[in-house]
């Protein structure tokens, strides 16, 4: 499949929160500011996000860890739906050129599910349907586009 069609190899995994960690890592960059007479260092400090959620009963068999890269409100017993971008990628060969082109020729082809994941999008679940959304813009936009 092509790299467009990356869409087409999510897959969703549905179940119950066995246990949950938050991990938080500090972030600074620093950064420097052109001005009259010289540059001016400016350092910024932020904060990184990663969640590890354990699947438990009635989840898939396959998949016992989902990670997520930020921060969502999911608790232990809590009911999910994890969207998962099953694919593997394959360098394509070029014939004219006889030589491997990553980029241009790379096609992508589902492969099975790991037993750790990394989800771009988690839904919480109750009986009323999805109560939280959260996303992962980035891994999102790689996989559809902004």
């Amino acid at each position: 499949m092509e790299k467009q069609n990356l869409k087409e190899l999510v897959s969703s995994v549905e179940g119950h929160v066995a246990g949950s960690t938050i991990s938080v890592e500090a972030v600074y960059a620093e950064r420097g500011i052109p001005m009259m007479g010289g540059t001016v260092r400016m350092s910024e400090a932020g904060q990184k996000y990663q969640t590890k959620l354990k699947m438990g009963i009635n989840s898939s068999d396959e998949v016992e860890e989902i990670i997520f890269n930020g921060f969502c409100n999911i608790e232990n017993g809590d009911s999910i739906r994890a969207y998962i971008l099953r694919a593997s990628e394959k360098i394509g060969y070029h014939e004219k050129t006889n030589i491997y082109d990553k980029g241009r020729h790379t096609i992508y082809e589902r492969r099975p599910f790991n037993k750790t994941e990394v989800a771009f999008k988690i839904e919480k679940l109750n009986e009323n349907g999805v109560a939280a959304s959260y996303l992962d813009k980035r891994l999102h936009d790689a996989i559809y586009g902004k």
